[in-house]
């Protein structure tokens, strides 16, 4: 099978309850963003905003589908955000409870 151009073309790519989820997915995007552009990104339908940042990208699998949200540049993520960065360990878990020390300073 070649790589879809279009996101009909990916849609088509899906049979019986894979297509319907991609499908369910679909159709409220298209309808809700009206300005932005859908495109194959990373081999997946994509919402692209007329900027060119990419909102949003969907994936179908054979039993469950991804949304992926991108974060909007300028936008501040906050920790209560549902699109933040990713926390981080404090350095002490990282390092297994010791202290790591920079050699380099004095």
């Amino acid at each position: 099978m070649s790589k879809p151009r279009t996101v009909d073309e990916y849609i088509e790519g899906f049979g019986g309850q894979a297509r319907e989820l991609v499908e369910q997915l679909h159709a409220p995007a298209r309808e809700t963003v009206l300005e932005a552009n859908e495109a194959i990104k990373w081999g997946h339908p994509a919402w692209v905003h007329p900027s060119g940042t990419i909102l949003f990208v969907i994936s179908g699998h054979a039993k469950h589908a991804n949304v992926a949200f991108t974060r909007v540049p300028g936008r501040p993520s906050t920790p209560n955000s549902p699109i933040s960065e990713p926390a981080r360990a404090p350095s002490s878990s990282r390092t297994g409870g010791r202290c790591r020390r920079n050699s380099s300073a004095a």
